[in-house]
Formats: structure tokens, C-alpha cells, sequence
């Protein structure tokens, strides 16, 4: 999931690179992560419809046999969170 968060970032960054150099940004290819085990999850983001990284909105989807969990949250949030589980 790191790997696809640090792939999406770096797209983000690419194309707002390049609207600020005035040029046509290059269309990226969305981000889908899915983690299957005791749980699935899904990770979706599309960067194409974003400005810049900062603003950047994920689909976060979770379930199981039980119960279905779609939420959305900012990218940096992710991120933020991410990195903290990972350091705990």
C-alpha cells in the first residue's frame, strides 16, 4: 500500500508540475490498491481530477461478511496515518 500510496504522489506532483509550466498534463493511471485477507479492503483514487496532492480525496472501501464500509478521506490524512502505523 506504501508503494502505491508513494506512486500516486509522485503522479500528483508530476502534473502539477506541468500545469504550472503551462503544458497539457499527461493523463495518469488511477490508483486501485486491494488487500484481501480477514478483510477487503479497496483503495481508489483517480489523480487526473485533482489540482495538486493537497486536495487529492481517496474511495476507501472495507468489508467483510458482516458489514460493507465506504468512506472517503484527503490523501494527506492517509498518508499521515499510514506513517504512524507503520512507526508504531
Amino acid at each position: 500500500m506504501r508503494e502505491e500510496i508513494n506512486t500516486l504522489m509522485q503522479n500528483l506532483k508530476e502534473m502539477t508540475l506541468q500545469k504550472k509550466a503551462g503544458g497539457k498534463p499527461v493523463q495518469k493511471k488511477p490508483m486501485e490498491y486491494q488487500y484481501t485477507g480477514d478483510v477487503f479492503l479497496e483503495i481508489f483514487c483517480n489523480p487526473n481530477i485533482y489540482p495538486n496532492p493537497f486536495s487529492a480525496k481517496l474511495l476507501i472501501t472495507l468489508r467483510d461478511d458482516r458489514i460493507r464500509l465506504t468512506s472517503e478521506a484527503e490523501l494527506t490524512r492517509l498518508v499521515e496515518d499510514l506513517e504512524q502505523y507503520l512507526n508504531s
